[in-house]
């Protein structure tokens, strides 16, 4: 199978439909047909016209990783990938219903520990017990406001973003270890850490588990329909074209939106910059090193040892995937 290492996002509809068709029909490993009745067990036990049927949803999976990698996925490798995880562990006798749930944001794991605690500021956080700073988007400030008995004066040094003239787009916050948000004086930065470099880990964090919780949903909403779709096949056979019914599509609104930290910053800065007169010079991404290893942890974590891993692996020195 030819490698197509594509800007396969940028192109129109018919464009991706075809290429995917196009590698689709390439596939060997198909079966000429299937009595009704007869399970699925495994990739090769579809038939060509049933694999066509599913060109929707591989074009999903391709979709899915604009954001998650600093180049675009290999088609044909989405493709694989996608057969490779409907049939992991599963076969059309196991009859999947239903639809995964996206798991919350869990706190501590989505923030990034900056330091200690250097006194007591409230009756349940602990002298010396752990520090961290949070990143905010528009989508959780409604949750965040509602924590707590707390002051107004406990916001004063929580460091909002965006444009001034404008609701804040994005905002850094410390917390204690209870998740309540702290003063900025009641926090010690560990060794070595300055405030930029406490940015840039909760950013870096917020990242990184964020592109792993929407992405492994994504990718499992997608499998799930592959999947009932298949069921329906086992059972009717092949003497008919596979059917595809309207509960076992899914639309683009369906796709839960990956929304990273380092893009609100980077239109900040976009902004900032415009407004300084300084547009025609090159914004570089705020923290581009950082992003490439959080592609490969992410990579590494859904897909373990495929070519977009290896592909990573040889695009980037080996000090900052490993």
């Amino acid at each position: 199978m030819a490698a197509q290492i594509s800007s396969f996002v940028a192109m129109s509809p018919e464009q991706q439909h075809q290429l995917l068709i196009g590698i689709v029909a390439s596939d060997t490993d198909v079966k000429e047909s299937r009595a009704a009745g007869t399970p699925v067990m495994k990739a090769g036990d579809l038939t060509a016209a049933e694999k066509m049927a599913l060109v929707d949803l591989a074009r999903m999976v391709v979709t899915i990783w604009k954001k998650a990698l600093p180049f675009q996925a290999e088609v044909a490798e989405c493709y694989q990938l996608l057969l490779r995880r409907v049939f992991d562990s599963w076969t059309s006798k196991d009859n999947t219903v239903g639809s995964p749930t996206l798991p919350p944001r869990k706190f501590p794991s989505t923030v990034a520990q900056v330091g200690v605690l250097l006194t007591d500021p409230t009756d349940e956080a602990d002298l010396a017990a752990p520090a961290f700073l949070d990143v905010m988007l528009p989508s959780e400030f409604e949750s965040v406001y509602g924590e707590g008995p707390w002051d107004e004066a406990i916001w004063d040094d929580t460091l909002w973003g965006g444009d001034d003239s404008c609701p804040p787009t994005w905002a850094y916050l410390w917390r204690d270890q209870y998740g309540h948000p702290l003063k900025r004086e009641f926090v010690e930065f560990a060794h070595g850490v300055t405030k930029n470099n406490a940015k840039a880990r909760a950013i870096a964090e917020y990242d990184r588990n964020e592109m792993l919780r929407i992405i492994t949903y994504n990718l499992e909403l997608i499998v799930n329909a592959a999947r009932r779709r298949i069921c329906k096949w086992a059972v009717d056979g092949t003497e008919a074209a596979p059917r595809v019914d309207e509960d076992d599509r899914l639309e683009q609104s369906d796709i839960e939106r990956l929304e990273l930290a380092k893009d609100y910053l980077e239109e900040h800065f976009r902004m900032t910059n415009y407004l300084t007169a300084n547009a025609r010079r090159p914004l570089p991404s705020p923290f581009p090193s950082d992003q490439l290893f959080l592609c490969h942890n992410i990579v590494s974590r859904i897909f373990p040892e495929t070519k977009v891993l290896m592909q990573l692996r040889e695009r980037f020195p080996a000090s900052r995937v490993e």
